[in-house]
């Protein structure tokens, strides 16, 4: 009877065993609110902890693989079908979503929009090809004008006005950054409203250099990045993040972090490919830095306006830009000299060279700033009612002062609006900027003291020089006998006496020729003019030029 009973105390601690160890693995591994299945009654602890190590081991491990496969039915499944314990769940991923804003449709239901190539290295070509591009846009109501960027970088000051023209556009302005927008690009692509992307390309690594490649001095690279973090605030109100990212590009020191996310450390300036530039951020989710990935400028158009309902126009430009850019720097001296030339031929007697050669130079000179985009028609048209004022002085009514003058601030005020940089307004009218005007007033006066300087050299030798004694002597008095050339006094003995009468040979506006005794002497009214055959008096000597009055 012992050997019965001891041997179904053994039978009875093995089965407990198993038993204990599954309870324990099941209330351990078990969803809260759902009881282990084990009866409680059947556990026998104490035998448990007695176990030999040896024994209890293996016996363990069968009961955690029995609480492995253990399944409770969720809410809502049918029994039978697995659940994970949550404690043994992988932690689910928060996928972040961004939905892009729909622009609003034209009034028309078609939206226009100007694509302009911002190409090559930023310079003075693209600053007038933007600024053009964008008064035709204006001109032409456009809604949208993209920049096509694919610039490695450039000028800052040119840099600087192109994002304050970007600004300064009321329709909606885009950055498509086709290949690259690198350095001064990158902050151009900042000032646009929105920011886009063709696959594998890149923006970024924007910041300010000497022109020959070095570093700022630290005091003036403060400064600078001082100034540039105001104005990118400035500009991209509206985008708050964009300036954080800008200034990674710049700033070698500046750290950026997001969402717990160093993107840009100290050291290295920030560039980013497309996809990083799309990557969202932040809470709600946002894109690093651009508005959408597409393959071309019509991809993106259809996209955002929909098939059909869009038309785009490609700012053409031409050899002509890089003309202008050349003409834009000489302009004061084509002026200088164009005046002049104008002054030359006012002195002599007929219309010829000097005349034709000063018009031509003014004439580079507005078309010069309308292929640039500084000047329109209007200029040109009231610098041709001042000349004709100026004709009408000269030619019919001399002496009376108020058409000349009338004609010269004509001239001279079409010549600063050429050179002024005037802004069209949707819906007609225009805007003054000061500061144009002012510069361009300085030109304008620079190339009125070159011809007068001029004008005051010439004046000197003017009577001496052969080339005005052939123009004088074979103008428009072309009468004149050939052997008369010799006749002309080459000395001051030769002239004849204050007091001497004699007619014109030439018509006197003021300056030609006069006829004394049988010699011909250059000869000069102070005060009006005369035509050919008049009588006229010496009155005295300017040089070996005779000043005379008409009788």
């Amino acid at each position: 009877m012992k050997s019965r009973l001891s041997s179904l105390f053994v039978l009875l601690t093995l089965f407990a065993l198993p038993l204990s160890a599954t309870e324990a693995a099941l209330e351990q591994a078990a969803p809260e609110g759902v009881s282990s299945a084990v009866n409680e009654d059947a556990a026998v602890e104490e035998p448990l902890a007695e176990a030999p190590e040896s024994e209890a081991a293996p016996l363990a491990e069968d009961a955690a693989n029995a609480a492995d496969a253990w399944q409770v039915p969720a809410e809502g499944e049918e029994e039978g079908e697995a659940v994970t314990a949550p404690d043994e769940a992988p932690a689910e991923e928060l996928v972040k979503t961004w939905t892009r804003k729909t622009p609003p449709p034209a009034e028309d239901g078609m939206t226009n929009i100007v694509v302009v190539p911002i190409s090559e290295a930023i310079g003075k070509t693209n600053l007038y090809i933007l600024r053009r591009a964008l008064k035709e846009a204006i001109s032409e109501n456009a809604e949208v004008v993209v920049l096509e960027m694919d610039t490695p970088g450039g000028r800052a000051d040119i840099m600087l006005e192109m994002m304050e023209m970007v600004d300064r556009y009321e329709g909606r302005t885009i950055a498509y950054i086709n290949k690259e927008a690198m350095s001064a690009g990158a902050l151009i692509s900042a000032a646009a409203d929105d920011i886009y992307f063709a696959p594998k390309s890149v923006i970024g690594a924007a910041a300010v250099i000497n022109g020959d490649g070095t570093d700022l001095e630290p005091t003036l690279k403060a400064k600078i990045d001082s100034y540039m973090d105001a104005k990118l605030r400035t500009l991209t109100e509206e985008h708050p993040r964009r300036a954080d990212v800008i200034r990674a590009m710049m700033q070698t020191e500046y750290v950026l972090e997001l969402d717990g996310v160093t993107i840009k450390a100290e050291g290295p300036l920030l560039s980013l490919t497309d996809k990083e530039a799309m990557k969202l951020y932040g809470d709600p989710a946002a894109p690093l830095l651009g508005s959408g990935i597409h393959s071309s400028v019509d991809e993106l158009a259809k996209d955002e306006y929909g098939a059909g309902k869009y038309a785009i126009q490609r700012f053409e430009t031409s050899w002509s830009e890089s003309a202008s850019m050349f003409m834009e720097k000489i302009a004061p001296m084509l002026m200088g000299l164009g005046i002049l030339c104008l002054i030359i031929g006012f002195y002599v007697p007929g219309f010829g060279l000097p005349e034709m050669t000063g018009i031509g130079l003014l004439v580079i000179v507005f078309l010069s700033n309308y292929i640039a985009g500084l000047a329109g028609h209007e200029p040109m048209i009231f610098f041709a009612i001042g000349f004709l004022l100026l004709l009408l002085e000269l030619l019919l009514f001399p002496g009376v002062l108020f058409m000349a003058i009338t004609g010269l601030l004509l001239m001279f005020g079409s010549l600063v609006w050429s050179l002024a940089d005037v802004w069209p307004k949707s819906g007609g009218g225009f805007e003054l900027d000061l500061g144009a005007i002012g510069h361009a007033f300085a030109q304008v006066s620079l190339g009125v003291l070159i011809a007068a300087i001029g004008f005051g050299i010439l004046y000197r030798v003017m009577p001496k020089s052969w080339i005005v004694n052939r123009l004088v002597l074979q103008g428009s008095a072309g009468t004149i006998p050939v052997e008369a050339a010799g006749a002309v006094a080459e000395k001051a003995a030769d002239l004849p006496a204050i007091g001497s009468i004699g007619k014109t040979a030439s018509n006197l506006r003021p300056g030609g020729t006069v006829e004394i005794e049988g010699r011909f002497y250059e000869a000069m009214l102070p005060v009006g003019s005369a035509e050919r055959g008049e009588s006229v008096r010496v009155i005295a000597y300017k040089d070996l030029v005779l000043l005379v009055e008409k009788l």
